[in-house]
């Protein structure tokens, strides 16, 4: 009787526990908010800002959450209350951690998040931090590999010539760890000593990453001004520079306007030379262009030679029309010519008083216009994509380079031209493709034309001379080049002269290719 009592009173018991759990009230209508939602620590534990978080709540409230290096001072509260979080180790790991922690009141809860950042890792990727850099003007890049960010400081001595270009770029080496890359600028040194200057890296309060960097000394030119605009009326050119190497300026005989006041002066010092040089320039009717080059004469350091131009307008502009791109940039390259607009170029007074031009390379395709320089007595375009030529204005002419053209038709008129040499070849290419194919018909025409000289004239079928009575000999017999090479480098079939010379005239052919006729 006793056992079934006993069993009795312990189902009692246990009735009257669970009944008391599941009678529990939750609290509807709680309300709770923490005063922070993230606390951040340093590797070292030491807290960044606040650790401690005020709890205000209606009711009582619960903190759920569990972490194995970080702890709470308090897990529960009733209404207001605060809890504070210490960390317990270090973070040895390269990474940061978290932990999640929840305040609970009723069905109401607030997170708060805690992180503890990585161990400071920064490794410099090189095998120095000193950098020893040219004098003229590069750049450095410092390779990092680092988990925490940072800033740089230029030292002070160096802030006028170390500039931060770009940076920091990032590739990731682990999770917390990334390639960083922080490229400066390193501007010419223009002095003539070696120089210093340090780039900090500032990891945290405590620890710093200094890179040196030392520039070279300037062997070489540095000039007080490099270009000089002088009015149409006249006026001076002060050209004054620095050089601690042994120098002279190019480029003073090419202008009959430019003469020196005085011979180039030096001044000696302890650490450079200083040089000054003065012209006077009369007024100008026509534009001036020149370009004067300083350079050194010591073969002993490497140095840049500078140039120095010098503008002058003019009072009686003189324009030209060019469409051709090829003449257009001859004119331009030689300082004949600036472009004004579209195809319209200001000439300059060394072009309008020039004796001789030249063309070669440069490909002309037309050379509308060359009947301006009336002062030229020697012309070279060789070679040109152009098939004619008009050179019967040029009443000075005496002499024309026309080699390696395919040319149609050359017109001297009454020129003093007494010699023509011309060759064909279709050697010349613009983006692979040949620039002309093969004149069948050259036409000459000249009163004052004696010799014509044609070695290499392979595939023209015919040369028209009878437009030149004063022709003594006429050579096209392709003496580099036997009859035996045809049809690859054939001769020339047809050869026309002025049946007025037929019995004065010297003519070279080879048997048998070239017919000759008179009329």
């Amino acid at each position: 009787m006793k056992k079934i009592l006993s069993i009795l009173s312990i189902s009692l018991l246990l009735f009257s526990c669970s009944n008391d759990k599941d009678n529990e009230a939750v609290i509807p209508n709680a309300t709770v908010s923490v005063s922070v939602n993230n606390i951040e620590f340093q590797s070292d534990g030491t807290p960044i800002d606040a650790n401690t978080v005020t709890v205000t709540s209606s009711d009582d409230w619960t903190l759920i959450g569990n972490s194995s290096w970080v702890t709470a001072s308090t897990t529960s509260g009733k209404t207001n209350g605060e809890i504070t979080f210490t960390v317990e180790s270090a973070n040895t790991t390269l990474d940061a951690r978290t932990a999640l922690f929840h305040v609970v009141s009723g069905n109401e809860s607030c997170d708060i998040t805690l992180k503890q950042g990585p161990k400071p890792e920064v490794q410099i990727l090189g095998d120095s931090d000193t950098y020893d850099v040219v004098a003229d003007a590069s750049a450095v890049t410092i390779q990092i590999k680092s988990n925490v960010d940072f800033t740089y400081q230029i030292s002070e001595e160096a802030k006028d010539w170390i500039t931060f270009y770009n940076g920091p770029s990032k590739s990731p080496v682990t999770k917390g760890v990334s390639e960083k890359w922080l490229t400066f600028d390193i501007a010419e040194n223009t002095t003539f000593a070696e120089r210093q200057g340090t780039i900090t890296l500032k990891i945290n309060e405590e620890e710093d990453k200094v890179f040196t960097i030392g520039q070279a000394m300037n062997y070489g030119i540095v000039l007080d001004q490099n270009e000089f605009e002088i009015d149409p009326a006249g006026g001076n050119v002060n050209l004054s520079f620095k050089a601690n190497v042994p120098v002279t300026i190019d480029g003073i005989d090419k202008y009959a306007w430019l003469t020196p006041d005085a011979d180039l002066s030096k001044t000696t010092g302890e650490d450079y030379d200083t040089y000054s040089i003065s012209f006077t320039l009369s007024s100008s009717t026509a534009l001036r262009l020149g370009e004067l080059t300083v350079k050194s004469t010591d073969d002993t350091h490497t140095t840049t030679p500078k140039s120095v131009l010098i503008h002058q307008a003019a009072t009686n502009p003189v324009y030209m029309n060019i469409t051709d791109g090829g003449f257009s940039n001859a004119l331009v390259s030689q300082n004949y010519a600036i472009l004004i607009d579209g195809t319209q170029y200001e000439l300059t007074e060394d072009a309008i008083n020039a004796t001789s031009l030249n063309f070669d390379g440069y490909g002309v395709g037309s050379f509308e216009g060359i009947d301006i320089f009336t002062n030229l007595d020697s012309l070279s375009c060789s070679p040109a994509r152009s098939s004619s030529i008009d050179l019967s204005a040029l009443s000075n002419l005496t002499y024309a380079n026309l080699d390696g053209s395919n040319w149609e038709t050359i017109t001297l008129g009454d020129i003093p031209v007494k010699s023509l040499s011309f060759s064909e070849f279709s050697g010349l290419h613009d983006n692979g493709n040949m620039w002309w194919g093969f004149s069948e018909t050259v036409t000459i025409t000249g009163s004052q034309l004696e010799n014509v000289t044609a070695p290499y004239a392979f595939n023209i079928d015919t040369i028209d001379l009878s437009g030149c009575p004063s022709l003594k000999t006429v050579d096209v017999a392709n003496g580099k080049y036997p009859a035996y090479y045809a049809p690859s480098y054939a001769p020339v079939k047809n050869l026309i002269l002025p049946l007025s010379i037929k019995e004065t005239v010297n003519v070279q052919t080879i048997d048998g290719y070239t017919n000759v006729t008179y009329k």
